[in-house]
């Protein structure tokens, strides 16, 4: 009998055998394989995937017509490629993704992480960890840029020099970027 957390576990860590003994353990074998012996296996009627044959549910199976089209029958949206996308698309709304986010998608902004990540040796700068997760840190905060120099469209942020300058970036681990952020470090 193994105790954990103040309940009494009979099974917690032990064989059958070791705890009822060896020959009512076979008793109770026995008795579990006679309870089963007319069950179905769950997965009667698929296809094994391992001989090259189709995955899923055989002709002879119940639930097979329940997944099949009838014969000559056309999907709803054939031929409608697009036609709730983008300015189709009943939540649209002008298409107002704020400047940043788009900024940290153009290829010039990971360009300018990488940079940062090979100068400081993939090594956080405050704590000195390496092997985790990283992020590349403005020293002038990122929003003050956009708003200092004006920054509205990703053509205004490709030329302004100082957002892409690697002495203004830092290495940082996720615990020290989020201290960061608060205003703590």
């Amino acid at each position: 009998m193994v105790r954990s957390k103040g309940i009494i576990s009979h099974r917690k860590g032990l064989t059958c055998e070791q705890e009822y003994g060896k020959e009512r353990a076979i008793a109770i074998k026995e008795k579990s394989r006679e309870s089963h012996k007319e069950q179905v296996a769950w997965n009667k009627g698929l296809k094994d995937c391992n001989k090259g044959t189709k995955a899923g549910f055989q002709k002879g199976h119940p639930k097979f017509n329940n997944y099949s089209f009838p014969k000559g029958h056309k999907p709803w949206n054939t031929g409608m490629k697009g036609f709730i996308a983008g300015k189709n698309h009943w939540n649209w709304r002008g298409g107002i993704s704020k400047i940043d986010k788009l900024i940290r998608q153009i290829p010039e902004y990971k360009l300018w992480r990488e940079k940062i990540f090979q100068r400081d040796d993939y090594t956080c700068k405050y704590c000195d960890t390496r092997g985790c997760y990283i992020e590349a840190h403005h020293l002038k905060q990122f929003k003050i840029l956009l708003m200092l120099y004006g920054i509205k469209s990703l053509e205004n942020a490709r030329s302004c020099q100082e957002l892409w300058d690697t002495n203004n970036g830092i290495t940082l681990c996720l615990p020290c970027h989020n201290k960061t952020k608060l205003g703590r470090k």
